[in-house]
């Protein structure tokens, strides 16, 4: 048993299309987040990078259609990557529903073994083998100061560049760089209620097309609080 692991595959109709017709008995496990939790999750991993250069979340947002329309990669796609609804329905026109199996952030997060134990009867290998999820890749909410515009300034310039070589030299380079951008961490502070609201508004029918879809709710998406990030809500360890 083989796989691989990525953000990007449901999002790309083309890599659905290959997917299907490249390995046709292929089985997909789809894991769906609260859309505006993970755009702010998604803004704050491209802050501490240095890679967004836009540091009212809201206006990042905003500005997505035109960034669209401009080349800017997926991910910097904030709600586009949260149309669950659209993307899903694609995927149905070219794998058999019973090839996907659709996962919750929150089960991997409250309920782990239970979750990849139907990970495991869905992928048709033993279940109780893999039990643990491995920590989120949490990045730091980075203040906007004179020295972070500099050194962001400076990250975006060195991944530009570093588009022309091969990835691993420029990961290797760039530690240095991120240490210090990471360095000016601060607290992460709280989404405003009117800001996620404004966010969300637009992904609503799209909630609603998921819904229809799967036959299952997800009302929790639109109410005004999100469910927190990964750390704040782990079991605590004995």
């Amino acid at each position: 048993m083989r796989g691989e692991s990525t953000p990007f595959y449901l999002y790309d109709r083309a890599a659905q299309r290959r997917l299907a017709a490249d390995v046709p008995g292929v089985r997909v496990v789809v894991v769906v987040r609260d859309p505006v939790d993970r755009a702010w999750s998604n803004w704050v991993h491209l802050r501490a990078d240095g890679l967004e250069p836009e540091a009212d979340f809201a206006r990042a947002v905003a500005l997505e259609e035109s960034r669209v329309a401009a080349g800017w990669a997926p991910f910097w796609h904030y709600r586009g990557l949260g149309r669950y609804g659209e993307q899903l329905r694609d995927l149905y026109a070219v794998l058999p529903r019973e090839q996907v199996l659709l996962l919750r952030y929150r089960q991997l997060v409250d309920t782990p073994r239970e979750t990849l134990d139907r990970v495991s009867d869905s992928l048709g290998v033993e279940p109780g083998v893999a039990h643990t999820v491995a920590p989120e890749n949490v990045k730091p909410h980075v203040a906007d100061t004179p020295r972070y515009r500099a050194l962001a300034r400076v990250a975006r310039a060195g991944a530009a560049l570093g588009a022309y070589a091969p990835p691993q030299v420029w990961r290797q380079v760039s530690r240095p760089l991120l240490a210090a951008l990471h360095a000016g961490r601060t607290p992460r502070p709280p989404l405003p209620v009117e800001v996620r609201r404004a966010v969300l508004g637009p992904l609503l029918p799209d909630v609603a097309l998921l819904e229809e879809l799967t036959g299952e709710s997800f009302d929790d998406w639109r109410r005004d609080t999100g469910r927190g990030d990964f750390r704040s809500r782990r079991p605590t360890q004995a």
